[in-house]
């Protein structure tokens, strides 16, 4: 009996092994950063493992980029979730948060990765959500280990903020925010129905 129970001791950890390589494989298929697929564990592990597999479905490239060289315009951006002329998806994530804690990448990643399941573009709504979900999942993270929260990186104090503002005042204060930020003064409130 104790030799049943060793054998599946071990075969339970070599199926747990296995699925490791199996994501860390699909991880790579996307990113060749090591940090950014710890923060896509981070993503699976939490209860995101449905928007970490449309990322790998749709071949979404995730990788650290300097985003004011892209254009002076985002120079205040943190990240960044674009199409090239060839429909290529990606997310550029600004060099400034390579030193974040992974859990914060993930976070960011939650709410970059709302932007891909877009077909007509952006708008206020869509923002708004993008930010909700990205402040649900610092919240769930943090949750189970808060320490996460004093971390004095700039992504870190972002994300207490946005927890803060949706744990208090729910959607309508994200969507204060983000309608009141200059960066989406020329989104629509939403996509007009005929796009859809």
């Amino acid at each position: 009996m104790q030799k049943v129970m060793f054998s599946l001791v071990v075969l339970a950890v070599v199926i747990l092994a296995s699925f490791g390589n199996v994501a860390q494989a699909a991880y790579e298929s996307i990113t060749s950063d090591y940090k950014i697929q710890k923060a896509l564990l981070v993503l699976d592990a939490h209860g995101e493992g449905a928007t970490v597999r449309t990322l790998v479905r749709k071949n979404i490239q995730i990788k650290f980029t300097d985003l004011a060289m892209m254009s002076p315009a985002y120079m205040r951006y943190n990240a960044l979730a674009a199409k090239d002329s060839r429909n290529n998806q990606y997310i550029f994530i600004d060099n400034k948060h390579k030193s974040a804690p992974v859990e914060a990448l993930a976070a960011l990643l939650a709410h970059e990765a709302t932007h891909q399941n877009v077909v007509y573009g952006a708008s206020i709504d869509e923002e708004t959500q993008a930010h909700c979900n990205e402040a649900k999942f610092w919240i769930k993270v943090t949750a189970s280990n808060p320490a996460l929260k004093n971390n004095p990186h700039p992504l870190v104090v972002r994300e207490n903020t946005l927890a803060e503002r949706f744990g208090n005042q729910g959607r309508e204060a994200i969507q204060t925010m983000v309608a009141s930020n200059s960066s989406y003064a020329n989104l629509p409130q939403r996509v007009p129905s005929s796009a859809r």
